[in-house]
């Protein structure tokens, strides 16, 4: 790919991944880089996703993409699936709820017409509202199992939301007022822009030469997959993140073998000696002396504080390893596998 193609598909949503970056874990202030780096992988996963969906839709003789399609490469995960589906139960909730806010006799209003997201859709008991009856409908013409209709259940346990919550918890314990509300905005961004709502279709097909049509679910679904592939990129960027921040004390460091590292990545770094036992000093030393060590020893602590600022960050090589690794043969043989270019995994599915 170009530079040119990179600059064209990227530099439009940096802000928006920024905060999402930082929304899921990532330091207040994420790179630039980094950001540039995970929207040119979106974009890159999006079309994969595009160009799976149009072929399962000229299978089934559609010519119009619909939410159909995307259920369909999401079953093999009943946990993303359940996670999608809330999504749309949210929608469901937030469209009637602003059309009953127009409404010009809001007392007339009952509480049983409001979607309730604690119901449990059933066989007997079919959703009502229109996105997740849709869902409902073409799940259970596929599902001979009842397994996949699980994923209705509310009740249903999601552990990596769970540890995204937990890692939210640890991030806003010790948040000042001004520090929560900045956090709280970045919880916020996403993908879908009520000002421009062709931004994210205008994007994704910037350079797609393929006659694609999609219907306004389905462009929904693609937007809030877009956001979870930065959530997923920023939870697999973060373990890695922890891994290079081994302490030299660690056994099992020393154990790994040569073979399993990435030389392109640093595992973990040494730390240098040399500032410190060159300000180290004898007992016997002059005042003077007592002056420089001070001084040197105070610009040692504002520039590790500094150094500590900027690697709390995720940086690319932080990112394209996590990517590396994700992308990487697993199972006992991987190692026997021939050595040829696959294509990358679609991190959302």
């Amino acid at each position: 790919m170009s530079s040119t193609t990179k600059l064209s598909i990227t530099r439009w949503y940096t802000t928006e991944i920024q905060n999402i970056m930082h929304g899921f874990g990532d330091s207040s202030r994420p790179m630039a880089e980094s950001a540039y780096l995970i929207e040119e992988v979106v974009h890159q996963q999006m079309s994969q996703l595009l160009y799976e969906v149009n072929n399962i839709a000229n299978i089934r003789g559609s010519k119009i993409v619909g939410l159909e399609e995307v259920l369909f490469l999401m079953r093999k995960d009943k946990v993303k699936l359940a996670r999608l589906l809330r999504y749309l139960s949210i929608k469901d909730l937030k469209g009637k709820t602003s059309k009953y806010n127009q409404d010009d006799n809001p007392d007339d209003i009952q509480s049983s017409d409001l979607p309730q997201l604690e119901s449990k859709y059933q066989p007997s008991n079919q959703p009502q509202s229109k996105r997740i009856k849709l869902c409902y409908d073409f799940i259970s013409s596929i599902d001979q199992t009842g397994e996949l209709l699980s994923a209705f259940n509310e009740d249903f346990f999601d552990e990596i939301r769970h540890q995204r919550n937990l890692r939210m918890d640890r991030m806003t314990f010790n948040m000042t007022k001004a520090q929560y509300l900045r956090y709280s905005e970045a919880r916020q961004a996403n993908f879908a822009n009520k000002e421009k709502p062709k931004r994210f279709k205008e994007w994704l097909l910037k350079n797609d030469s393929q006659d694609l049509k999609l219907n306004a679910y389905a462009w929904e679904i693609f937007q809030y997959l877009a956001y979870e592939t930065v959530a997923e990129i920023v939870d697999i960027a973060l373990l890695v993140k922890q891994d290079r921040q081994i302490q030299d004390n660690d056994p099992v460091s020393g154990l790994i073998s040569s073979k399993m590292r990435n030389p392109d990545y640093p595992m973990f770094t040494v730390p240098s000696f040399s500032q410190k036992n060159a300000t180290a000093q004898p007992k016997d030393a002059g005042d003077n002396d007592d002056d420089i060590s001070g001084q040197s020893a105070k610009r040692m602590k504002i520039d590790t504080t500094e150094s500590f600022a900027t690697s709390n960050s995720i940086t690319p090589c932080d990112i394209r390893e996590a990517l590396r690794r994700f992308n990487q043969p697993k199972g006992v043989f991987s190692v026997m596998e021939k050595c040829y270019t696959k294509s990358p995994r679609v991190l959302c599915l």
